[in-house]
C-alpha cells in the first residue's frame, strides 16, 4: 500500500490538506479484477481510521492479475506479463 499526505501551513501551524491512499492487491485471474476493486472499495468504506479523518482523501485502488509462473511454448518457456486495473473512486 502506498499512502501520500499533503501538508500545508495555516494559522494554527501545519496540518494535512489531503491524503492519497493507493492499496495494491494481486489476484489470481483476470476474472477476479473487478471483484478485487470492489473488495478494496468496501474495505475503504468500512475503515474506521479513514472515516475519522476530517480531511480530503483520494482512494486509487490497483488490482494486479498475477502472471502464471511460466507459459509453455514448445521447448521454450516465456513468462506471461501481469495486467493491472486501476479503478477511479
Amino acid at each position: 500500500m502506498e499512502v501520500t499526505g499533503t501538508v500545508v501551513r495555516n494559522d494554527a501551524g501545519y496540518g494535512f490538506a489531503g491524503i492519497l491512499v493507493r492499496p495494491n492487491l494481486t489476484v489470481s485471474s483476470q476474472e477476479n479484477q473487478q471483484l478485487g476493486v470492489r473488495l478494496l472499495q468496501i474495505a475503504k468504506a468500512r475503515c474506521v481510521v479513514a472515516r475519522a479523518l476530517a480531511i480530503q482523501q483520494t482512494f486509487e485502488p490497483v488490482v494486479t492479475v498475477a502472471a502464471p509462473s511460466l507459459v509453455g511454448m514448445g521447448n521454450m518457456r516465456v513468462p506471461e506479463p501481469a495486467t493491472k486495473l486501476v479503478a477511479p473512486e
